[in-house]
């Protein structure tokens, strides 16, 4: 969401002085009623400022917050940071305190039924992303690292669910959440960092297509890192890293009618992919990439994923 878009709910707030603020939805509308709540309890911060980590005044010192996400993705409910857009919409910008941890996630998989699958597949897919890189990220926690392969199997579980038809509900939300430990705590990478930096495409379309070749570049630049995806791959029932990516992106989507290039979803220019590639560079997640991703690599991400 703009700040424009955001700051027509501000005066209801403020005329309804809640002690409560309760997000339902997806991540932006979570992500809009934080930025909401910031400001509703700081009227005077300088709105130039938001874009700079932990510049926010202490929240609750009006109202406590309660996130109830309605897609199995972005991880809201677990996040201490919002994104929002630039007016003239061309940058997203985060915006970052630990007081945006909810007071009470509410998970009720009921509230993810019937959701298209071109809105859901990608949801899930961005969980996965959130899982495996920061699973490799410079940022490492053992509580959190240890949730990969959990959040990792319920993805999955619930992608092939979706394939049989049957009920996915739970899986994705309990992957989703798990998932969304692991990036809040261990910080995610290069998929991430390109995605905020290219406004016109979904957050989950680009975070799930970017993530293959992201893995692919990890593994190919360390042979460690090579060695730890190949270790989870094992983990989770895989040989290798290479048959994951391979039944997920190769099988389970086409199986789900879905083609594993971001062209399906968003069309760009791929002129622009050069800026692209430079803004993702100066991302503050590049200082938590495993290895460093130069220009040509995100470019190559980029037409590759394309």
């Amino acid at each position: 969401p703009k700040l424009s878009q955001i700051k027509e709910n501000i005066s209801e707030l403020l005329e309804f002085n809640p002690d409560w603020i309760v997000a339902i939805g997806g991540g932006s509308v979570i992500d809009g009623v934080k930025i909401a709540w910031s400001l509703y309890e700081n009227p005077n911060f300088d709105e130039s400022r938001l874009g700079i980590a932990f510049s926010l005044p202490k929240l609750r010192k009006k109202a406590n917050f309660v996130a109830i996400p309605t897609t199995a993705g972005t991880g809201s409910e677990t996040s201490s940071s919002a994104i929002i857009t630039s007016e003239n919409g061309n940058e997203k910008i985060p915006v970052v305190t630990h007081d945006f941890l909810p007071d009470l996630a509410i998970l009720d998989s009921n509230l993810l039924s019937n959701i298209p699958h071109n809105i859901l597949i990608p949801s899930v897919l961005d969980a996965l992303s959130h899982a495996l890189e920061g699973y490799v990220s410079k940022m490492q926690n053992i509580i959190a690292s240890n949730l990969v392969s959990l959040a990792s199997k319920n993805s999955i579980k619930a992608l092939i669910k979706i394939s049989q038809n049957e009920d996915y509900e739970d899986l994705a939300l309990m992957g989703a959440y798990f998932a969304g430990i692991i990036q809040n705590i261990n910080v995610v990478g290069p998929a991430h960092a390109l995605a905020h930096n290219i406004p016109k495409i979904s957050h989950g379309v680009a975070t799930g297509f970017f993530l293959p070749e992201v893995i692919k570049i990890h593994c190919k630049k360390n042979s460690k890192l090579k060695e730890k995806y190949d270790n989870f791959a094992k983990d989770i029932g895989f040989s290798c890293i290479e048959e994951f990516i391979d039944k997920i992106y190769n099988k389970i989507l086409p199986d789900l009618g879905i083609k594993n290039k971001i062209s399906e979803f968003t069309k760009l220019d791929n002129n622009d992919f050069l800026s692209f590639a430079k803004a993702a560079r100066n991302d503050n997640l590049s200082r938590f990439f495993p290895e460093e991703f130069f220009e040509d690599d995100l470019i190559n991400i980029l037409n590759r994923s394309y």
